[in-house]
């Protein structure tokens, strides 16, 4: 839609100007290791040399060219044992050789042939077919070629260089094209405006010794045919191909210099304008967001996995029921089995925890059992419609049902728990009453006691 295009294009717009920010930001920090770099530059050595280089690059200053790239490289040199280690900044338009002691970048010759300052225009990269980690600098200048043999820290920084180089040695060539064809296209155009004014000057000439005299200032006579130049066919006078005689030169003028000026330097000439339309953005108000519809998928599960999950789902359950009676019997969770299974042995007196903690177990059991019986198979249910499909043939299947002996055991060891527990709670029941009893009758004793004190030892019954 219409909108869509426009937030597209807006988003478009919103890289672009983030693409220059960060373009602009880096420029500024290239400038400013360029600043740096000139403010601790020390080129006395290079200044005395006598070198045409040296001074057509007298008064260098590296804050007016554009940094593309710098970083270390070793200058290795036939007749030295020895490599010379540099600090190449790769600028727009020359390649500068910099060695760096302390703090300071010295800029020098160090031969007689190879110079410093290498211009991108003259420079040819090529790689070192020996060396991996080596490249070639070819400076095809007019005072002779010249081979750097420079080596990089390792093959993709060495890499790195070349495609920088190259690609700076081609983005001058197509600049240096470019400002060509400018220049030969201007100075064409000033020399089709020079020739395009002497033809006016001659067609006005050529109007007034063509056209004729005025007779006592009368007006020219509109039926007077109009004189051709010479080369041109005379055609026969008609009334119909008669032509009224202009009162300025301008058509003929601009027939000569259409007729004598060439086509392609009048193409070139002519500038050419490009205007680009866009809509405007529109207002946030007007943007109408639309909720779309959403749809929710929800898992289709068969029986038998929502069987499996509900067994998942009691057997969780006994779990933390498992921990939760620990935690309130006091039991360590990871001895529960253990300590629960001394509680079930039969023995002669048990605290009620134990009790307890042994009938739990018992109920836990109960329900596993419960589960595993309610359990049913992928087997047995295609059984189960493999016969309901076939009819009734008399076939008994077989239904979820408990084991007898299981339910009889845990119900029997359950129940007798129960009366354990039961005597326990009936013994705490009547020694409670009994101590209920005891406080009620030392309370009589006391008052009675208090109640037989004479009335002058209030206050020590013990003096009296």
């Amino acid at each position: 839609t219409e909108e869509a295009m426009r937030i597209q294009r807006a988003e478009e717009r919103s890289r672009e100007i983030l693409n220059y920010v960060n373009m602009a930001v880096k420029e500024a920090e290239d400038q400013h290791r360029l600043a740096d770099i000139q403010r601790r530059l020390d080129k006395a050595p290079f200044d005395k040399a006598d070198h045409p280089l040296a001074s057509e690059f007298k008064n260098l200053d590296l804050t007016r060219h554009r940094l593309i790239y710098e970083g270390p490289l070793n200058w290795r040199i036939a007749n030295r044992p020895k490599l010379i280690d540099l600090h190449v900044l790769l600028l727009e338009d020359v390649i500068i050789l910099l060695q760096k002691q302390d703090d300071k970048y010295v800029l020098k010759f160090y031969s007689s042939t190879f110079s410093p300052v290498i211009k991108v225009s003259t420079v040819i990269v090529r790689p070192n077919a020996v060396d991996k980690k080596a490249l070639f600098l070819v400076n095809t200048a007019q005072n002779g070629a010249q081979i750097y043999d420079l080596v990089a820290t390792s093959s993709s920084e060495k890499r790195i260089w070349f495609k920088h180089i190259s690609d700076a040695a081609e983005a001058y060539k197509t600049r240096d094209g470019k400002h060509r064809r400018q220049d030969t296209a201007a100075h064409e155009d000033t020399l089709s405006h020079d020739k395009t004014k002497d033809l006016e000057d001659s067609a006005t000439s050529g109007s007034d010794l063509l056209s004729p005299p005025r007779a006592n200032g009368a007006e020219d006579s509109p039926t007077t045919p109009t004189p051709l130049l010479s080369g041109e066919s005379t055609p026969h006078a008609s009334p119909s191909s008669t032509t009224p005689l202009p009162d300025t030169p301008e058509p003929i003028v601009r027939k000569m210099g259409e007729g004598l000026s060439p086509s392609p330097v009048r193409r070139v000439a002519e500038p050419l304008r490009q205007t680009t339309a866009e809509n405007s953005l529109i207002e946030p108000t007007e943007v109408l967001v639309c909720q779309s519809p959403v749809l929710t998928a929800e898992p289709v599960l068969t029986p038998l996995e929502k069987l499996r999950r509900t067994d998942e789902v009691i057997r969780e359950a006994l779990e933390e029921k498992k921990r939760l009676v620990a935690d309130i019997l006091r039991v360590p969770r990871d001895d529960y089995d253990n300590i629960a299974e001394l509680a079930a042995e039969p023995s002669g007196d048990k605290e009620a925890a134990e009790i307890l903690l042994a009938a739990v177990t018992q109920a836990n059991k109960l329900w596993s059992v419960v589960n595993e019986a309610l359990r049913v198979t992928e087997e047995e249910a295609v059984c189960a419609s493999a016969s309901a499909n076939a009819g009734p043939d008399g076939t008994r299947h077989r239904f979820p049902g408990v084991p007898a002996h299981q339910l009889h055991h845990i119900s029997s060891t359950l129940n007798s728990q129960l009366s354990m527990l039961l005597n326990v709670m009936t013994a705490r029941d009547e020694e409670r009453e009994r101590l209920r009893q005891e406080v009620q009758r030392s309370r009589e004793q006391l008052h009675a006691m208090y109640e037989r004190q004479p009335a002058d030892c209030p206050h020590d019954p013990s003096v009296c």
